[in-house]
């Protein structure tokens, strides 16, 4: 069953992939350009990134640097969003047999969250994927997979611990020690793996409060967390099943415990992610629906185990049979015909304007206008894309222009606001530019940088001198 439900989900999601324009999310061009820097021997750079730094993005990023970039990064996460799903259904199949199996993927097929993260390539599937296999097996690869889910989403390190404390046997303190250590493994390696890529620990903290990620953090409001949090969570999936979830959970532990094999880590697991992803949206965290994936993964799973509670428990080939393949048609139909849109793709018109930008690195540090954000998301997908050091761009308002004499100008999507900012200071300088239009928008380079040889061979520049109104006008 596992082996077909990973090839029947990589086979449908890897088909919607490779048949229509790659979308993927600004973290996974980050991890793209971490593990270029990583395997190129430089260290991971944190200017103008849009996401935190985590143990396992470097290792993603490493893994994925030696391929197309964009593709490779989606494919890996596309494996373990696979892997979940398998997860999900031998969790349920162990605890009821095969007839949960179908109710549980068939809500993981048609709810929002599922589709939405692998069309977009969310990192949260593979914290997830970990989180549910944790549940089907135990001892020390149930505390394993734990941590590693921790290297990725600091909400997961008390449930490492918890289960520590769980699967160690002996007396009391034996069993707090083995949680604690159990707990410090994640935070730990993620210390470390900060001071010798960053110079210091933590740097997801520094880099929340330079994009202002906990700008909530002064008027905290347990209402709007609360609100927030069932924001993402409904993000994911719908209100029945968050409810048939909690019963089918709450119904499985009351059953267990009778049994005299009750295992409290499903309802704890789900209590404490829910209450660390709370805590976070209070200090001012956005309610992104991927940060409840693993939540609404587990509540899945109690989907399953109230549905095969209800029925006749169902361990034969032919149910087997049944259960898997109504389960791989309906992530596939699901995948491939119920797309989601996410705003950003991977561009080929930058692809194709690579040469001209390239070029003009000799220059110095190229500015980037456009969709300027505190840290750029166009500046990790120029870097990824040209396998080039994220260093090699700033936004405009950095004024690196002025020494470079290098500035590209970003095409904006159809449909999209103007850009932002104008070129405003390249008028106030006076100076003569070359202008090169791109495939990505326009480069504008100073006639010292043209000197430099910071103009791609065989371009055809037209001669701007700014200064005059017209000129404005027609900028």
């Amino acid at each position: 069953m596992c082996a077909v439900l990973i090839a029947g989900t990589l086979t449908a999601v890897l088909a919607r992939m490779f048949s229509h324009v790659l979308h993927l999310s600004i973290d996974d061009w980050t991890y793209t350009v971490w593990g270029q820097a990583i395997t190129d021997g430089r260290r991971p750079s944190l200017e103008y990134l849009l996401t935190a730094p985590k143990p396992l993005a470097y290792a993603l990023g490493v893994v994925a640097a030696p391929f197309r970039p964009g593709y490779g990064i989606a494919v890996e996460i596309a494996i373990f969003g696979a892997v979940l799903v398998a997860a999900i259904a031998i969790t349920v199949r162990q605890k009821v047999g095969f007839l949960g199996v179908p109710a549980a993927l068939g809500f993981l097929a048609f709810t929002k969250g599922f589709r939405y993260n692998t069309q977009y390539g969310a990192a949260d599937l593979v914290s997830a994927a970990m989180v549910v296999s944790a549940l089907a097996v135990r001892g020390r690869w149930r505390v394993g997979l734990l941590v590693g889910a921790g290297l990725l989403r600091p909400e997961v390190w008390p449930v490492a611990a918890l289960a520590g404390f769980l699967e160690t046997s002996g007396t009391r303190p034996r069993r707090l020690i083995a949680g604690g250590l159990a707990g410090l493994m994640a935070p730990t390696v993620w210390a470390l793996t900060d001071v010798a890529a960053n110079g210091r620990p933590f740097m997801f903290l520094v880099v929340a409060q330079r994009d202002g990620t906990f700008s909530g953090s002064t008027t905290p409001s347990l209402g709007s967390s609360l609100h927030g949090f069932y924001h993402a969570l409904s993000g994911n999936v719908g209100l029945l099943a968050v409810a048939l979830g909690i019963a089918g959970l709450i119904f499985q532990a009351v059953r267990d415990h009778h049994a005299g094999h009750f295992d409290p880590l499903p309802v704890a697991t789900v209590s404490i992610l829910a209450a660390g992803v709370s805590a976070e949206l209070w200090q001012g965290l956005p309610s992104y629906p991927r940060y409840t994936t693993s939540i609404t993964a587990l509540l899945l799973v109690g989907v399953g185990w109230l549905a095969g509670a209800v029925v006749p428990r169902a361990d034969g080939w032919l149910a087997g049979t049944l259960a898997t393949t109504a389960s791989v048609l309906m992530i596939g139909f699901a995948v491939l015909f119920h797309p989601v849109s996410y705003a950003y793709h991977r561009p080929p018109h930058i692809e194709r304007a690579l040469p001209a930008i390239k070029q003009a690195r000799v220059c110095g540090t190229i500015s980037v206008a456009g969709r300027v954000h505190k840290r750029n998301p166009i500046l990790s997908m120029l870097a990824a894309l040209g396998r080039i050091p994220l260093t090699t761009f700033s936004p405009i308002q950095d004024g690196a222009w002025r020494n470079s004499g290098a500035i590209l100008r970003v095409k904006p999507r159809a449909g999209h606001p103007p850009l932002n900012p104008a070129l405003s200071p390249l008028f106030q300088e006076g100076r003569s530019w070359e202008l090169v239009d791109t495939s990505a928008g326009q480069l504008w380079l100073t006639e010292a940088c043209v000197k430099r040889g910071g103009l791609v061979p065989g371009a055809r520049p037209t001669s701007v001198s700014v200064g005059t109104n017209a000129d404005r006008t027609s900028l």
